[in-house]
């Protein structure tokens, strides 16, 4: 099992040493799974929230990932930091 932290809109591509003939998002409101090649899945963060990916290579062992996507704070961070230049702000995600 893995961990995988994203950003709402990004993608991330997830490399196996085997074959996956299939996959399985658990929650496809957040993540969609698409296949670039026999062993290659591109990842992409559709909304907040977390869901597991589980992939079965061609030998029946499942992998599984395990993943949060949070909020992209980085547009009103740099607001912020325009705005008030001298203070010493950090941002973080909240999934609500």
């Amino acid at each position: 099992s893995q961990k995988l932290e994203m950003t709402v809109n990004t993608s991330r591509i997830i490399t196996l040493e085997h074959s996956v003939p299939r996959m399985l998002v658990n929650n496809t409101e957040v993540v969609r799974a698409t296949p670039l090649s026999p062993n290659q899945v591109q990842l992409s963060a559709l909304r907040t929230g977390a869901t597991q990916v589980n992939f079965w290579d061609e030998n029946e062992k499942v992998y599984t990932v395990d993943v949060l996507v949070q909020a992209d704070v980085g547009d009103l961070q740099r607001v912020l930091e325009a705005e008030f230049p001298e203070a010493s702000l950090q941002l973080r995600p909240t999934n609500t």
